[in-house]
């Protein structure tokens, strides 16, 4: 699951979210992306706005769900391969991505697979990605946070159009056709060096704090 506040929230108090609806008799669990109106601190009942649909999913794990607005103003959206790598590269797929769609849930025309893709699969901005589980914006770019299998784990920032490996690969092997992280590291013996890099956020000091020594 996943929450964005809009860019003009002090103005509209809109609030994005991304959860899992449960499977029904006719329809299979997957997530969606709707928007709530917020006064004070509830939402405005009758506000929800269902924006989009994420693809049913084949199981209850790795299902992604973060949201970030990007610089560009667009709503970024991550979706993990629901335990089905295979579906991470695919362009018939909506798991294993990021997507990129506009603020009232229509799909940009800039997207880079909208001529070759069809329907809501026109979304998708970025892909081979396993559990993509944090998005994070510095202001003028866009990265996220790869949950890996049995050794590594990635951080890669987000690019159009590119291609980041799963399930072909994971960690910082470098193969011409996948797109390397930025950084990654290994599980190592005992899970010692972290086994789910899920956290992560830019954080900019006033000047005053320069050389100062943040503790609690």
């Amino acid at each position: 699951s996943g929450i964005a506040l809009d860019p003009s929230f002090e103005t509209n108090g809109y609030v994005y979210l991304d959860y899992t609806r449960k499977a029904t008799a006719t329809v299979g669990a997957h997530n969606e992306v709707i928007r709530v109106t917020a006064q004070g601190n509830k939402a405005v009942a009758g506000s929800e706005k269902r924006l989009f649909r994420l693809d049913r999913q084949r199981s209850t794990h790795h299902v992604g769900g973060a949201l970030e607005f990007g610089p560009d103003g667009k709503l970024y959206i991550t979706s993990g391969d629901s335990q089905h790598g295979a579906s991470a590269p695919q362009l018939t797929s909506l798991l294993g991505k990021v997507l990129r769609i506009n603020r009232k849930g229509s799909i940009p025309k800039s997207n880079p697979f909208y001529d070759r893709a069809s329907g809501r699969k026109r979304a998708i901005w970025a892909r081979g990605l396993r559990n993509p589980f944090k998005l994070s914006s510095d202001g003028t770019r866009l990265f996220v946070n790869d949950v890996g299998e049995q050794a590594w784990e990635e951080i890669d920032r987000v690019r159009k159009g590119r291609h980041y490996g799963w399930p072909a690969k994971e960690g910082p092997e470098s193969v011409p056709a996948y797109t390397p992280p930025v950084f990654a590291y290994q599980h190592g013996t005992g899970n010692k060096r972290g086994c789910a890099i899920t956290g992560g956020v830019f954080y900019t000091p006033p000047a005053g704090a320069a050389g100062a020594f943040p503790s609690g």
